[in-house]
């Protein structure tokens, strides 16, 4: 062979060795890096997994602290202070409801006194004419004397307030009319038994309860002193008597205020 053909096979062999091991390098570099990919995407999930697990152990510890902060009672509530005066607590007794009630009348009653007593002679003036208000010159039903009088009264353990006035009469006293009007009503009342009512006009009504031996009917006009019945052996109040109260436009009128009645 001659030395040119020698030198070219030379030539050719020597780069087909350095490509053979080049490539085989590339592999070895390729499986390498393979391998350290693999080894580098195995320790991120394991991480992951890792931190997603310490994650939900500190929320659901979080959790169930909160819960029991509210199943558990509280240490010291705060004290409710009141300045104010008290109001009556539903442990307070029937003795405590009354003794209430009587300082309340009792304010009113000054607060009254007060409003007559600032301007003394209206007040004179008005104690020589005698009633108070007295638009229809009304007379007393009954000659009798004033046994219950408006205000609260318990009743059956509830309160309840008592319109009007209770007269004291025995039995079979005639009961006549307070003034002239039209009979209103003549009804039965589970209190106040039979119950004759007086349309006097201008909104003003009368009313006489516990009556019996009636001796007019619906409709009917009668004067002032006209005879409606007689008084029955029962009674709201503490005595047999009537029960007698006015009202203007439907509303109750303490009979005390516009009468001179007698008062045990």
């Amino acid at each position: 062979m001659s030395t040119g053909k020698q030198g070219k096979l030379d030539f050719k062999m020597g780069w087909s060795g350095r490509l053979a091991r080049g490539w085989a390098r590339l592999k070895q570099i390729l499986a390498q890096t393979f391998r350290l990919s693999r080894r580098g995407w195995t320790r991120l999930v394991v991480r992951e997994r890792f931190l997603v697990g310490a994650l939900s152990f500190l929320a659901l510890t979080t959790v169930g602290w909160g819960i029991g902060r509210r199943l558990s009672p509280s240490a010291a509530p705060m004290p409710l202070v009141i300045e104010e005066k008290p109001a009556v607590s539903a442990e307070t007794g029937a003795g405590d409801y009354e003794t209430l009630l009587r300082e309340l009348q009792a304010e009113l009653a000054a607060l009254q006194a007060q409003m007559k007593t600032a301007d003394p002679a209206q007040t004179a003036s008005e104690a020589e004419a005698g009633p108070v208000f007295n638009p229809l010159k009304l007379t007393p039903p009954v000659a009798g004397k004033v046994t219950k009088r408006s205000g609260w009264e318990k009743k059956a353990g509830e309160w309840r307030y008592h319109s009007g006035v209770d007269l004291a009469v025995p039995p079979g006293t005639p009961v006549v009319a307070a003034a002239a009007g039209t009979v209103g009503a003549i009804k039965t009342d589970p209190a106040l038994g039979t119950v004759v009512v007086l349309d006097h006009g201008q909104g003003w009504q009368s009313l006489y309860g516990q009556l019996t031996g009636i001796q007019v009917v619906t409709g009917q006009q009668v004067g002032q002193g006209a005879l409606l019945g007689y008084s029955a052996r029962t009674s709201c109040g503490p005595a047999p008597g009537i029960h007698f109260n006015l009202y203007h436009q439907e509303n109750p009128v303490d009979p005390l205020t516009v009468l001179n009645l007698t008062q045990q």
